[in-house]
């Protein structure tokens, strides 16, 4: 799904930041066991404004662009 999101063959779609680690390894970090210490911690990192640009902006240079993170 995010290779039709590249070519422009769909829009959006919802993925594990798993799937995403294979177009860019900035994403890969987020699988790494025992990088947060809590849910809460999770929540305030990637809801962090200083933090939601540059995830915004991490993929935009593979075609892609998140746009929201839970």
């Amino acid at each position: 799904m995010l290779e039709s999101v590249i070519s422009d063959t769909i829009e959006s779609f919802t993925t594990p930041t798993f799937f995403l680690a294979g177009i860019e390894p900035k994403f890969e970090v987020f699988d790494l066991p025992a990088l947060f210490a809590s849910p809460h911690q999770v929540g305030g990192v990637l809801h962090d404004p200083e933090y939601r640009i540059h995830l915004a902006t991490s993929g935009l240079d593979k075609g892609f662009r998140v746009i929201d993170a839970i």
